[in-house]
């Protein structure tokens, strides 16, 4: 095979590639909420929204805000063990397990509560703080043999494209570092691997980040019959990604010329978003609650600062090449519309013994969409901007989750379990991903402390990169994450 070495310009690449890397799993990733604020909440699995008097249930039904008869702040902290188990699919890969320890602050809270004098309306309360909706850290590595390299994805995305016109963060690269080629100058790239033979390769993966969302939240309770309430949420997200991605010869197949690659992604994103959560309470009888929530799209808007860096080695007659070529540091700004919710919440009192209560939350999740900026000067972000969100459409699905739990009292403490399903967003995938929970607490006059703990199980495929024929390798995954919550409150 001709090898043909060409060093294009890095600077026109730079200036012709539209610096958009926005991708279907952004969408999920910022809609996809696994609440973990306080401990009394995350004890009986989430569940507490219809009867309120917990910080975290603000997030979900703020209307239980109008449950409080006193004023009250609350903090927690917690710890939480991560651990995924990765298998690359093909004969003889094993799975490989990677570990993490994380402390945090899933939750602050501070509520003032009003009691009107002469008036059906019981309490009118104001609550201010913020709780974790989710985390995004998760350590994973992979090694094994598949069939097919990256190169092979490197070239259908470069084909028919000149090579000035190719994706500066990722077949730019490759043409750059001699991964593809293009010997007839007719923009029909080749590379070393024809996409059959058995390939040696392994990624790591270390995310880092989480969502949390300020809360300022208004219920009032009426005749201790109704309580109704409203969130003004400003959710605050970070997310950082590194990803190395290495093939290598150690594999059954021999590859002319090659040696070995590393891919290297990064990418840093922030964010801000506005939402309204709305909620209603009703208590027709002294044991029975039943609530009703919806919560607004939230509109975010992102900034993301992405690198990435591509390594080639091969070896032909005139020698070894291996020059690292690196994408320029792509920085974009774009608006996420996440999907509307809609929450039921039910709750049973069993008299001073405790209470069971029930959650459904329902999300469509292919209401989300983007909105790139200056679509209207750019042709290219705005046919990107419609294909990415017919993507949604086509791939995601509505989701219903439900969650279950309860609270038994024994004089001043508290025992507490709860059970989740959180269907997953993909079309096609009828599976959900399950949540166990545990708890305990003290109410002691003024004072409480509360000790949640809740096992989540997430189970998902990951593609290291796609290839249009479907012959690209799939990574099964599984993130268990073990975490504790200590809440600390006062009232006054």
């Amino acid at each position: 095979m001709k090898r043909v070495i060409i060093s294009l310009s890095i600077l026109l690449s730079f200036i012709v590639t539209p610096l958009i890397s926005q991708t279907i799993s952004d969408a999920i990733r910022y809609s996809y909420l696994n609440y973990s604020n306080s401990a009394r909440n995350v004890g009986v699995g989430n569940s507490i929204g219809a009867f309120g008097s917990d910080f975290g249930s603000i997030s979900q039904n703020p209307a239980g805000l109008g449950w409080y008869r006193s004023s009250e702040m609350s903090f927690g902290m917690s710890v939480t063990d991560y651990s995924t188990d990765a298998k690359l699919e093909g004969a003889g890969n094993q799975s490989i397990n990677s570990k993490e320890l994380k402390f945090g602050l899933p939750s602050i809270g501070l509520v003032f509560n009003q009691q009107p004098i002469a008036s059906p309306w019981k309490n009118l309360n104001f609550g201010i703080g913020f709780n974790s909706l989710t985390s995004f850290r998760q350590d994973m590595y992979f090694k094994g043999i598949s069939k097919g390299s990256i190169m092979n994805h490197f070239v259908e995305q470069a084909n028919g494209n000149k090579p000035e016109d190719l994706d500066a963060f990722g077949a730019g690269l490759a043409y750059d570092a001699g991964g593809i080629f293009d010997d007839n100058n007719d923009n029909i790239y080749d590379s070393d691997f024809t996409g059959k033979e058995q390939i040696s390769k392994s990624q790591n993966v270390h995310s880092t980040g989480n969502l949390s969302e300020i809360s300022l939240s208004f219920a009032g309770n009426y005749d201790d019959k109704f309580s109704v309430g409203a969130t003004i949420g400003v959710p605050v997200l970070n997310f950082s990604s590194e990803k190395i991605y290495r093939e290598d010869e150690s594999g059954p197949d021999t590859v002319q010329y090659f040696n070995k690659l590393r891919f290297d992604e990064n990418l840093d994103a922030s964010g801000v978003g506005i939402n309204l959560k709305i909620g209603v309470i009703f208590r027709p009888i002294h044991a029975l609650r039943i609530g009703f929530a919806v919560h607004t799209p939230t509109a975010y808007a992102i900034s993301e600062e992405y690198v990435n860096t591509l390594t080639y080695d091969f070896t032909t007659s005139t020698g070894n090449f291996k020059d690292p070529q690196t994408s320029p540091i792509g920085k974009y700004d774009y608006t996420l519309i996440t999907p509307w919710r809609m929450i039921g919440n039910a709750g049973i009192l069993i008299g001073k013994v405790g209470f069971i209560s029930g959650e459904v939350e329902y999300v469509d999740y292919t209401s989300a969409s983007f909105k790139f900026k200056n679509t209207s000067e750019d042709p290219n972000a705005k046919e990107y901007q419609i294909d990415l969100n017919n993507q949604i459409q086509d791939e995601l699905k509505a989701g219903v989750n439900f969650r279950v739990g309860g609270e038994l009292a024994l004089g001043d403490y508290r025992l507490r379990a709860g059970y989740g399903l959180i269907a997953t967003p993909y079309k096609g995938d009828n599976n959900y991903n399950k949540s166990y929970s545990l708890g305990v607490g003290a109410r002691i006059e003024k004072f409480f402390i509360d000790l949640g703990y809740i096992h989540n199980e997430n189970k998902q495929s990951y593609l290291p990169y796609t290839i249009g024929d479907g012959n690209q390798p799939i990574v099964d995954t599984q993130l268990d994450t073990n975490r504790f919550i200590l809440t600390l409150g006062f009232r006054f």
